[in-house]
């Protein structure tokens, strides 16, 4: 990937969205993945669902009646770390989202979460 792809936070399914809000305001991200309730044999999480910073505003009602699996959206929609930006891209345009979760290739364990922004801070400084 062509770009700096930093750890990710991730919640359990029961997770309430004000903790998942809180999360959000404390390390100023736009999403959180939320893993499956099981890990898997090799003991690693699986990413499942992606809480992206829109729930906020669709259940600012209920926040605190909501839970990160409530609010979650699905597909989750991943690339492999070795993927092109061009491919992060194209699969946000196909799928719709803002947000792609980066997957280690072995594990399937959540290592990122590729956004927009970043697509937009890597244009913003490309030479070309």
């Amino acid at each position: 990937m062509d770009v700096r792809i930093s750890g990710t936070l991730t919640c359990p399914p029961q997770t309430s969205l004000r903790t998942v809000a809180r999360m959000m305001a404390q390390y100023a991200v736009h999403a959180v993945v939320v893993t499956d309730a099981e890990i898997g044999d090799d003991g690693n999480e699986r990413a499942w669902r992606i809480v992206p910073d829109t729930a906020l505003a669709r259940y600012a009602a209920d926040i605190d009646g909501v839970t990160a699996a409530g609010a979650a959206v699905e597909p989750i929609v991943t690339v492999r770390p070795d993927d092109s930006l061009q491919t992060a891209a194209a699969r946000m345009v196909e799928h719709d989202v803002h947000h792609v979760v980066v997957t280690d290739a072995a594990t399937g364990r959540a290592v990122g979460i590729l956004a927009t922004l970043d697509l937009a801070r890597s244009h913003a400084v490309a030479r070309g």
